[in-house]
């Protein structure tokens, strides 16, 4: 009988010749960028069993510091990696265990299944948002209808956070988030991330809705969008366009509710790596691949494909974000605040 499937080793790199005295050095070749994705999935899908092994014996400091990484997250991870490497790209700061995350679920089940309102009486309204907002959560995929193959899986996992943290609760548009967790993590780490997730600066802010910070936001981004994309920067301003009519909705669902599944799931890559500078990125690139559009269209269709990003080319909107450089004076701006 055959034994189990082994994970096929990474090819080895082959040993160079000695150098030519007076040729000149050979360049590397160019890293792998978002925008050449499509290109080379093939081959990341052929090393994901490798890569997985890899992963599974590294920690997070390892990994976030490795080239490597950040050359497969540049491209985009493969589902099956992402299943491992996320987990391990945010980290547990917190210290979820297995047996919080236990107790956390069997409140849940009181509460869904038994009746469990009385001893959780404001999770009632949790719930009740939850059970309106799951059927909108990524409504063509179909996983989250009441009929759905992940919709309990998303509910339990919303209402155990909101249980877990009851000063924070439940607020419309963590679905988005939880519903990407839930498509590539199993429960346990899904929850661990969300918690971990949703303790950082970044997020604390936007779910509670925090005016001031949000202001210094909304100018953060201005500021680059004048230095990168000056044009439709202007266009914006003359549209009487408020940032945070959009920036709110994009950086809460780090683009899930925004972008395709496939684009998201790239901007969720590179975004466990190097944190929110990604999101300031990514959203000065859809303004940079929509600038000419956006510019020939009156005010009020030009409202409209902001909010619904109709018909986003994926390819070259990654070439419009990588083609988006942050100086270091914003960066110093960002990691300062939001990090």
């Amino acid at each position: 009988a055959a034994g189990p499937a082994q994970a096929l080793p990474m090819p080895m790199p082959m040993a160079s010749p000695p150098p030519v005295p007076g040729a000149k050095a050979t360049p590397p070749p160019a890293p792998p960028t978002w925008a050449n994705a499509q290109l080379d999935i093939w081959r990341l899908d052929d090393a994901a069993a490798a890569w997985l092994a890899e992963v599974v014996q590294s920690r997070t400091d390892e990994l976030r510091q490795s080239k490597r990484v950040q050359a497969f997250v540049a491209i985009g991870l493969p589902p099956a990696v992402r299943a491992k490497a996320w987990p391990l790209l945010l980290g547990n700061e917190l210290r979820i265990t297995k047996e919080l995350f236990q107790i956390q679920y069997q409140r849940t089940l009181q509460l869904t299944e038994g009746d469990g309102s009385a001893s959780f009486p404001q999770a009632v309204g949790w719930l009740r948002s939850i059970q309106q907002d799951l059927p909108r959560t990524l409504p063509h995929l179909h996983l989250f209808h009441p009929d759905g193959p992940l919709h309990s899986t998303l509910r339990s996992l919303l209402l155990a956070y909101a249980m877990y943290r009851p000063d924070v609760g439940y607020v419309q548009g963590m679905a988005y988030l939880g519903a990407m967790l839930c498509i590539y993590l199993p429960p346990k780490d899904a929850f661990t991330c969300m918690a971990n997730l949703l303790n950082r600066q970044h997020f604390l802010m936007l779910v509670q809705l925090r005016s001031e910070e949000l202001q210094k936001y909304e100018s953060c981004f201005e500021m680059l969008l004048s230095d990168v994309q000056p044009a439709v920067r202007t266009h914006l301003a003359q549209m009487q366009l408020p940032m945070r009519t959009f920036l709110v909705e994009w950086f809460l669902t780090v683009f899930v509710k925004t972008l395709g599944l496939s684009a998201a799931s790239r901007v969720w890559d590179r975004f466990l790596l190097e944190g929110s500078e990604v999101l300031f990125r990514v959203a000065a690139g859809i303004f940079g691949h929509l600038g000419p559009r956006l510019r020939a269209l009156p005010k009020e269709q030009g409202l409209r494909l902001v909010h619904s990003l109709e018909a986003l080319d994926e390819r070259a909107l990654f070439e419009a974000i990588e083609a988006t450089q942050i100086k270091p004076q914003f960066r110093k701006m960002m990691s300062k605040e939001w990090v």
